[in-house]
């Protein structure tokens, strides 16, 4: 009843919330190439309450749009937005088909060449069950997201579009693709009243320091419970661990949670340990797949000089997020150093400064720990004890995506 009690106004929160999440509507349509019968999921309603991560993914509370809206013909692998496929079988063989709104169009010689097998089934499908009749069966979301960017690479799209998706293929792993639960078994009511206990601390530090963004919370919180986890009592040394691993998981903080796993082998059977850890760095290899990618493209554009101005600027800084992510930390800081002499908008300059300064720290979990605290009005390399410094000024919103 203590623990209800406690968690009383965060119920209250979440029933508010969920009146906010993601609704989708879905509708039969036909694919403009075989014309195979397709359903199509149509968002009505979404919100970015989850926050920002520092690579611009906007996080909503429920679905997340970019995942679900994303449809795969079945039969021969076309894959496009909702826009791209027919609405009547009157059209499903004949005449061009917009593409999301723009110029993109299908080809007699594009719906030719998908016919032919021209779209790649994305790799590390062995999960996934197909169908013999339809041999692209019911794919996950980064996996259509990668036939996406295929797709609009063969209709013509430029580099910096077929960039983005990839970078939406990553956003997707990270989201939905946990191959593993680290958390493991559910914990008694003392662990959570302790867990909910560092939870409230953690959230109010941050709160104190001024993050305002939703997503800097959690990530605040995940380090918070993996620095205190090896002077955490008895049991719950590996309930923070664990929960901390997966709050840097959630967010992609793929240095922080590698350098996590020697403390969480010893909170698993050995039996087990082994696989659950090949789970893990599969899934962080699988985002960095598609980050490589999204990063090769938004550099190609860059290079070419099709982006300027706070566009360019934006850009820029997001190379250097994926190079960091990464764990290129060279190219990563060149990348951030050429940001800050650019145009950026109002609030990305924080951002850079705090993500240049995480780079400098062998430790990712103390670079976090350190440089996520620091304030607009702070230096951009602080050294910053442990604990939490006195209050500062909000910082400013997240910046939009490129």
């Amino acid at each position: 009843m203590r623990f209800l009690l406690r968690v009383l106004p965060l119920l209250v929160l979440l029933l508010a919330t969920a009146a906010l999440a993601t609704t989708l509507t879905s509708e039969q349509r036909f694919c403009p190439v075989c014309g195979e019968p397709i359903a199509v999921q149509q968002p009505m309603s979404t919100n970015d309450m989850g926050g920002q991560d520092r690579d611009l993914l906007r996080r909503a509370h429920g679905a997340q749009v970019f995942m679900e809206v994303v449809a795969t013909c079945g039969q021969c692998g076309f894959t496009g937005w909702p826009a791209d496929f027919d609405e009547t079988k009157r059209r499903k063989r004949g005449g061009k088909v917009p593409g999301d709104g723009d110029e993109l169009a299908l080809t007699a010689d594009q719906r030719q060449s998908i016919q032919g097998g021209a779209l790649l089934r994305p790799e590390s499908l062995s999960d996934v069950p197909f169908r013999a009749e339809a041999p692209y069966g019911d794919l996950p979301s980064w996996a259509r997201l990668d036939m996406l960017a295929q797709t609009v690479a063969l209709r013509g799209g430029d580099q910096e579009r077929v960039a983005d998706i990839y970078l939406q293929a990553a956003w997707a792993v990270r989201m939905g693709y946990h191959p593993v639960h680290l958390r493991g078994a559910e914990p008694s009511e003392a662990q959570r009243d302790w867990l909910f206990g560092r939870l409230t601390e953690f959230t109010e530090q941050a709160g104190e320091l001024g993050m305002v963004n939703p997503a800097d919370v959690e990530v605040w919180t995940g380090v918070r419970l993996l620095t205190g986890a090896e002077s955490a009592p008895g049991d719950l040394r590996c309930l923070s661990a664990a929960y901390g691993a997966s709050l840097m998981r959630s967010h992609g903080e793929h240095a922080a949670l590698l350098e996590s796993l020697a403390t969480l082998e010893d909170c698993f059977p050995p039996t087990e340990w082994p696989g659950k850890a090949q789970a893990i760095r599969e899934s962080v290899e699988l985002e960095r797949h598609y980050q490589r990618l999204a990063r090769d493209g938004f550099v190609a554009a860059l290079d070419q000089g099709s982006l300027e101005g706070e566009k360019a600027a934006i850009t820029t800084y997001l190379v250097g997020e994926i190079e960091r992510r990464l764990g290129e930390g060279p190219a990563a800081r060149a990348r951030f150093d050429e940001a800050l002499a650019m145009a950026v908008p109002e609030g990305l300059e924080l951002w850079i400064l705090q993500q240049r300064c995480q780079i400098q720290h062998d430790d990712p979990v103390l670079g976090l720990l350190l440089c996520r605290g620091q304030s607009a009005r702070g230096p951009a390399e602080p050294q910053a004890p442990a604990e939490p410094q006195a209050p500062v000024e909000p910082q400013s919103d997240p910046p939009a995506t490129p």
